[in-house]
């Protein structure tokens, strides 16, 4: 093999790596990631006088406020039929970062769906869950939430 041979492979060879590398950063970068419709699970002590339990942080990683959150709630030591008041806040500012919709108990009662505001957009999020009436009484429910839907 005469000299310059096994120089021209090893620039090509060179070539080739940096080509790979450069391509596998690109793509990690510019190719989109998409939401999806999840079901996360939360159980919470649900407290007296409208005092809110939280899940945890979850991003939130659409632009769109019209791409829905949602809340189910499966089962409740209050019973069926059983309401919870419910919205998202935004991890920007720690602002309430959609509308309060309420959330029925019980398997005859579908998810609620709601669009969120603007702080929620590409931000952490996390929802809130509280007894819109005011009592004495703590009850323990479980359900499903999602930060974004599609």
């Amino acid at each position: 093999m005469r000299k310059n041979e096994g120089f021209m492979k090893n620039i090509s060879k060179q070539y080739i790596a940096l080509f790979v590398l450069a391509f596998s950063l690109v793509a990690g970068v510019a190719l989109p990631t998409f939401a999806s419709d999840n079901n996360i699970g939360f159980a919470f002590t649900i407290q007296s006088y409208q005092e809110e339990s939280t899940t945890g942080w979850r991003y939130r990683q659409t632009k769109s406020t019209a791409n829905p959150w949602k809340v189910g709630v499966y089962t409740s030591t209050e019973g069926n039929g059983s309401y919870y008041s419910a919205h998202l806040y935004g991890s920007q500012n720690g602002a309430l970062a959609s509308p309060t919709k309420n959330a029925y108990t019980g398997p005859a009662y579908p998810y609620v769906y709601s669009g969120a505001y603007s702080n929620a957009s590409q931000q952490n999020v996390r929802m809130a869950v509280f007894n819109p009436t005011w009592t004495p009484s703590v009850f323990y429910i479980t359900g499903a939430w999602d930060e974004e839907t599609w």
